[in-house]
C-alpha cells in the first residue's frame, strides 16, 4: 500500500466508520458489490483484521457482502469501499482496473 492509498483510506475510515457520513445510496451499493464480488481482482483468501473492523464501523450492508474481500489493485476493503461516496473512492491508476469495474463510472 502506498502512501496516497493509506491516505485515501484513513480519509474513508474516519468519514464513514467514525463521522457516519459519505455514503452512496444502498441501490448503489448493492450495484457496486455485485461488480466486485465476480471481479478476479476482490481475493476474499485476505480476509483480516482490517476487514472486520471496517465492516463493523461502517454499519452497513450488501447482500454480496458473503462474497466481497480485499481489492487486489487498490487494496480497499470491499464490503466497505461499495458504500463510499466518490469523493473517498482513490482512482489513482485507474486504467489497470477492468472496464467492468464501476471506478470508471466516477
Amino acid at each position: 500500500m502506498n502512501s496516497k492509498q493509506f491516505k485515501s483510506g484513513a480519509k474513508a475510515f474516519v468519514e464513514m466508520g467514525i463521522l457516519k457520513r459519505g455514503y452512496v445510496p444502498q441501490a448503489e451499493a448493492d450495484n457496486r458489490a455485485k461488480v466486485c464480488a465476480s471481479c478476479a481482482h476482490n481475493k476474499t483468501d485476505r480476509i483480516s483484521l482490517m476487514l472486520t473492523i471496517m465492516e463493523a464501523l461502517v454499519g452497513k450492508e450488501t447482500k454480496y457482502d458473503n462474497a466481497l474481500g480485499v481489492c487486489d489493485l487498490c487494496e480497499c476493503v470491499l464490503p466497505a469501499l461499495v458504500h463510499a461516496s466518490a469523493h473517498l473512492v482513490d482512482t489513482t491508476h485507474i486504467e489497470k482496473y477492468p472496464q467492468t469495474c464501476w471506478k470508471h463510472t466516477l
